[in-house]
């Protein structure tokens, strides 16, 4: 699979992964640069996201269930210190880049993380989020958080922590 992520505050910046490499472009694909290499990351890239208002900072999802991230396009990367899951979305506080929020798919456990520390640590305060195989995560300027899954999408107005199913106007 070739997942990729378009950064909703710069449209000409496209990060594309495959199973092992992670690629960015900063001028619309006219030039396309490796930003990582194929030991980078433990059990294949699964999502990748370009944190709003910072194009130098992109959170990756392995399989391996651990996240990663870099603050210096590609530079260096950190590993997250534990693992949440094999990550399939992400979003980030348009202000604040290491305010960041992941889903992860499949089924058991917890399906809605969020961290302060740009991913390094991450909590799963939710409290009524159903067992669902969730595979994006949106946030709207007034802070509400949306996840799809595999029969809908879901709303959080109080950072995550209560869900409630959108069934009007869908």
């Amino acid at each position: 699979y070739m997942y990729y992520d378009v950064c909703e505050t710069e449209g000409s910046a496209v990060a594309l992964c495959g199973n092992s490499r992670l690629y960015v472009t900063l001028d619309g694909c006219s030039t396309l640069e490796p930003i990582s290499t194929s030991s980078s990351f433990s059990g294949g890239l699964r999502t990748v996201h370009f944190a709003k208002g910072d194009l130098t900072t992109l959170y990756v999802g392995a399989g391996g269930g651990y996240t990663y991230t870099t603050r210096n396009l590609g530079e260096s990367w950190k590993r997250s210190s534990e693992k949440i899951g094999t990550a399939s979305g992400f979003t980030t506080d348009v202000i604040d880049a290491c305010k960041v929020y992941a889903v992860t798919s499949g089924f058991g456990g917890k399906h809605f993380f969020r961290s302060t520390d740009c991913g390094d640590t991450w909590e799963s305060p939710d409290v009524n989020l159903p067992d669902l195989d969730t595979r994006t995560i949106a946030r709207a300027p007034n802070g509400d958080l949306f996840i799809g899954h595999t029969y809908g999408v879901m709303r959080s107005i109080d950072n995550g922590v209560t869900w409630e199913p959108l069934r009007d106007g869908l």
